[in-house]
């Protein structure tokens, strides 16, 4: 019975995603959701009152899970960035699919969201700012694969904090 070892190029890679490597992606992740944070914030004045108030609260909790981050990582706060940003693309893809999108599904309304607000039965959901949205559809993106990464290497490594329950 012979003991399979590690590949020389994976164990080149272990020693290389150490402690260090996890403190910039977690930052990295962190700087993300300020630029988050000021994508929300450039559509304060594009709506309503009501989509104002929206882009404020949702600024606000890109700015809590970014400083969250920076101090230190928890499976809650990483578990919050993917699912708000997983949705998040989710919303943006329904506004870039164009014309009619949800009309076919049989949607009636959509609610506000980056400037947005119309009736979808036959209207197209345009977005005021598309160079905004496809900026905020990448940032969401990255940070959903971010999220998943650091949880991912913190399973590998068995890391748990007090709190993560």
């Amino acid at each position: 019975m012979t003991v399979q070892t590690e590949p020389p190029s994976l164990q080149w890679i272990r020693s290389r995603v150490g402690a260090r490597s996890v403190l910039q992606g977690r930052r990295a992740l962190a700087v993300l959701g300020v630029f988050s944070a000021g994508l929300h914030l450039m559509m304060l004045s594009h709506g309503p009152l009501l989509l104002s108030l929206l882009m404020a609260a949702l600024a606000f909790g890109c700015l809590l899970c970014a400083g969250r981050l920076w101090r230190g990582h928890s499976e809650r706060t990483l578990t919050m960035i993917a699912g708000m940003n997983l949705g998040m693309l989710l919303v943006h893809a329904v506004m870039m699919a164009g014309p009619g999108a949800l009309a076919e599904a049989g949607a009636v309304s959509l609610s506000t969201h980056h400037g947005v607000s119309e009736a979808v039965s036959g209207t197209a959901l345009l977005p005021t700012h598309p160079a905004l949205l496809i900026s905020a559809t990448a940032i969401a993106a990255l940070e959903v694969l971010g999220a998943l990464w650091l949880k991912r290497l913190r399973l590998e490594r068995g890391v748990v904090r007090e709190g993560d329950g």
